[in-house]
């Protein structure tokens, strides 16, 4: 049997398999990160843990219940963009044998276009008024990375779609591609923290969890970095990455007055982006991101 045909089948069952295997990964990390906040008798961080895993899980079952309904009208238009019939990669000089090298680039460019994207989700008001849910977030565990407004999945569809058509992106390299980062981006953001000196290594390779929350950190200076979905690659390339800060401070300033709200509710983040605030106008990092005023708890 040939690489090509191991690597489609091999993107078929993950392509067919992939909620069940997103819930199967999202069980393991909130049985570690349960464990973990058990041990002291830590009750309160207990409460807030289980808290942020509802509301996040809430918004998981939104944005599927939106890419059911859309399904039908989306499935054709991006099968037609992953057909990879035309587009940068099919320009190269790249024989039909070596195609495991076609895919290995197809996952590289769907990474780049999705640095820049999650660029533009945090410069652009507009986008960032749906970004901001994401980071809302002051209680980081795996459940985070479903912490998306449904529209913003809709918004982020409607990016790449083009994208794909002129990169020219194999089916098998999104599939590949969307599994690996659902698996690194759960970890990126779970309370299962590796040690430093192992991430001091992985880092090379993948974007790590010290890394990536310095990105969630509310000050600006860390605020604007590490955009990276997968590869650091990118922002070392791009001059955005930033060493993690000594002290991370996760979170910011919501949109609803000079106080910040610690654990918003399903629908206060399903909300949130429609709530009037010259602040959540200000693109990710101006005026919104900001420390509780002194002398407040």
């Amino acid at each position: 049997m040939s690489a090509e045909i191991r690597m489609i089948a091999a993107a078929q069952w993950l392509n067919d398999y992939m909620l069940p295997s997103t819930l199967a990964l999202a069980v393991v990390a909130a049985a570690l990160e349960y464990r973990r906040s058990a041990r002291g008798g830590q009750s309160g961080k207990r409460a807030v843990w289980l808290q942020t895993w509802r509301v996040n899980l809430g918004l998981l079952a939104c944005a599927l219940a939106v890419s059911w309904l859309l399904a039908p009208l989306a499935s054709p238009v991006f099968g037609a963009a992953l057909s990879g019939q035309s587009g940068v990669l099919k320009w190269l000089p790249i024989p039909a044998s070596a195609y495991v090298l076609q895919v290995v680039l197809g996952v590289l460019l769907l990474d780049v276009a999705m640095y820049w994207i999650h660029r533009a989700m945090h410069a652009v008001p507009l986008l960032w008024r749906l970004h901001q849910v994401h980071h809302s977030d002051e209680h980081m565990n795996a459940s985070t990375h479903f912490r998306q407004h449904p529209v913003q999945i809709v918004v982020i569809a409607m990016l790449q779609l083009p994208l794909l058509w002129l990169l020219g992106i194999p089916a098998v390299s999104w599939v590949f591609y969307t599994v690996l980062g659902i698996a690194v981006q759960m970890w990126q953001h779970s309370a299962l923290v590796s040690r430093p000196r192992l991430e001091q290594v992985l880092s090379r390779l993948v974007v790590t969890p010290l890394m990536h929350r310095t990105h969630h950190d509310r000050r600006e200076q860390f605020h604007h970095a590490n955009y990276g979905a997968v590869c650091p690659l990118w922002d070392h390339l791009f001059s955005t990455y930033r060493a993690p800060p000594q002290h991370f401070q996760p979170g910011l300033l919501l949109p609803t007055g000079p106080h910040r709200l610690a654990s918003p509710s399903l629908l206060q983040c399903l909300s949130m982006p429609f709530m009037s605030s010259s602040a959540s106008d200000t693109a990710a990092g101006g005026t919104h991101l900001q420390t509780r005023p002194q002398g407040k708890p």
